[in-house]
């Protein structure tokens, strides 16, 4: 028994329930012969209980499957100073067992609470218990909602003994006295209200939409009709759990992206020439850096000078197409894998900013069709997230990136066009350039031709090639050295859960490029996060 229903139970009940456990039980509930407890127990009969102050009652509960079990009863809620004769009892054969409830009595006689029973700490039955002089009312509880969000259901609750402005804020368990319509559009009734003295009528739409109303005065043996203000409880952002999707309706006028694509290209381009403005010279400088030591690098610097290999790889490319041999295949690819937007710009997840009020995490999937991550960009973002009255949710953001990182990932799809089985743009890169081709030709002007310098055969060479076109991308793909941004608004009209959380969005979104003049946007989405479903 909690302590509060020993504290309640007069002294001759307390005594009574030491008696009545069987000595086996040792008083922690269960079967007497067996430890097993029942699959449930049951108040008979279920319904509500209505006394007058100090009337006494002989309460029954029934276990099935039958048999001897260890039952307490305690007392919960406003029980003022209502009793129980005895703490515990042992079932008879047949489950059931018996406990004698004394109704409070004096100027506290005016209540509701529950008696529950229990066996162990799984198993248990409650009956709820209201106590009057004044008799009791049936209370119709309408409510006066203004907002527009859906109801499927409203529940009340009857509080006894208090008044709305004691009840804590926030979401309260439901009361003795209780009950839920059957749709959004009918009213909850209560039976058997005490009259005689004040009661906080408290109406809720899950837990999103909320009201109370003080009632002094009931009229007994008659339906007493309560109108309860009913507000929307404001969204709960700081536990959003939002997929977040803003998507590109109309691309931006192919001017102005051609005309920030193209310079963009050719900057990110430029890295792979490095200083020389010259692919033939870039790429020879890397395939030496890539060689495995520095008798094996100046091994290669010695047979490319008597070798001439600059001329002669600038003859296999075509002396007229060589200077840019690499830029010009990657440059078209870039500007092939960007020139169309996706429909789906940017895609991410809103989560908790902790205690921040107005703040979230925006935490990137995906930009422009490209892992957010691969396409330069800051993957956790703190971000402004606020919401109005009507339900209407506000993003706000500043998203850093590194363009040349986007504009390099966006090049592999155009690049597996023109190769397909590449698995990179370098690879695809030592492809279209010839690598194999390139370490025949060297060959062809050294002495001895099996081998191209040292000890590096044309297989060897091959794959300097491709070591060195991996090098020289991870330079294209650094080459934006200074952090860029894309600003962006979204709005939208917001759907809310049980708890009063945002369960989704629809709205639109506009955005920015820093020191552009494109200007980006179309609808924005959000739904419950994937990662919480």
């Amino acid at each position: 028994m909690g302590a509060l229903g020993c504290a309640l139970v007069l002294p001759a009940g307390c005594g009574a329930a030491a008696s009545d456990a069987s000595s086996d039980a040792s008083g922690s509930g269960g079967s007497a012969t067996d430890s097993t407890a029942p699959d449930s127990l049951e108040f008979e009969p279920r319904s509500l209980l209505t006394l007058a102050p100090g009337e006494t009652r002989e309460l029954f509960v029934r276990a099935v499957p039958s048999g001897e079990y260890v039952v307490d009863f305690a007392l919960l809620g406003d029980a003022e100073n209502a009793s129980l004769d005895r703490s515990q009892h042992l079932t008879s054969a047949d489950g059931t067992a018996t406990v004698m409830l004394t109704a409070p009595t004096g100027a506290r006689a005016v209540t509701t609470f529950t008696v529950r029973a229990s066996i162990g700490p799984a198993v248990k039955a409650e009956i709820a218990v209201s106590v009057s002089e004044a008799g009791f009312a049936t209370l119709r509880i309408e409510p006066n909602y203004g907002g527009t969000r859906p109801v499927d259901s409203w529940v009340a609750s009857v509080r006894t003994g208090t008044d709305c402005a004691s009840l804590p804020s926030g979401p309260l368990p439901e009361a003795d006295l209780s009950a839920a319509s059957a749709d959004g559009e009918s009213a909850p009734v209560i039976d058997d209200v005490p009259v005689g003295g004040v009661v906080a009528v408290t109406l809720r739409a899950g837990f999103y939409a909320s009201g109370c109303a003080d009632v002094l005065e009931l009229i007994a043996d008659h339906e007493n009709v309560i109108q309860v203000p009913v507000t929307d409880v404001p969204l709960r952002l700081d536990q959003t759990e939002l997929d977040v999707a803003l998507d590109v309706q109309e691309p931006p006028p192919e001017s102005d992206w051609s005309a920030w694509i193209g310079p963009l290209a050719e900057e990110t381009a430029q890295a792979l020439a490095a200083e020389t403005d010259d692919d033939v010279a870039a790429l020879l400088d890397a395939m030496q850096a890539s060689t495995t030591d520095a008798d094996d690098a100046d091994a290669f610097a010695e047979a490319r000078a008597a070798q001439s290999w600059d001329t002669q790889l600038a003859v296999f490319w075509g002396d007229d197409t060589a200077e840019r041999a690499l830029r010009d295949v990657v440059v078209e690819w870039m500007q092939a894998g960007a020139a169309e937007l996706p429909q789906e710009m940017l895609f991410g997840t809103l989560s908790p900013a902790g205690a921040l009020p107005g703040e979230a995490w925006l935490s990137l999937g995906r930009f422009a069709g490209v892992d957010a991550v691969q396409a330069g960009f800051s993957v956790d973002n703190r971000v402004s997230w606020n919401a109005e009255p009507d339900d209407t949710v506000l993003l706000g953001a500043t998203l850093s990136w590194r363009p040349s990182r986007w504009l390099t990932a966006a090049a592999l799809p155009a690049a597996q066009q023109d190769v397909p089985r590449a698995e990179t743009v370098p690879g695809a890169l030592a492809v279209a350039v010839d690598c194999e081709g390139l370490a025949t030709a060297l060959a062809e002007a050294t002495e001895p031709l099996d081998s191209v310098y040292a000890d590096c055969d044309v297989t060897c060479t091959a794959r300097l090639c491709e070591a060195a076109l991996d090098e020289l991308w991870l330079e294209a793909r650094t080459a934006s050295t200074a952090w860029s941004t894309l600003s962006l608004t979204a709005v939208g009209a917001a759907s809310v859960d049980e708890a009063a959380h945002p369960a989704s969005f629809e709205g639109t979104w506009l955005g920015e490029i820093e020191s552009t003049t494109i200007s980006l946007g179309g609808p924005a989405h959000g739904a419950a996060s994937a990662a919480t479903q």
